[in-house]
């Protein structure tokens, strides 16, 4: 019977996108300005070239849809 044979699985994907939060940055900038800490997020591409960046993007998987078998 499929029901004694049947198996889950979970698919999690994901993609490296070359880009870091620089916490300091964004804590001395709000200090600078008299600002609360959250008030500004600054963050750091750590590939300078476009094109993978660019190529990384058009690589983002889409939404997908929830699939069950009957």
């Amino acid at each position: 019977m499929i029901t004694e044979r049947a198996m889950l699985a979970a698919v999690h994907i994901s993609i490296w996108t070359a880009i870091k939060h620089d916490r300091k940055i964004s804590r001395d900038i709000a200090d600078q300005h008299g600002a609360h800490q959250g008030a500004g997020r600054y963050n750091k591409q750590l590939l300078t070239n476009s094109r993978t960046s660019t190529s990384t993007r058009r690589l983002k998987p889409q939404p997908r849809r929830r699939r069950e078998m009957p």
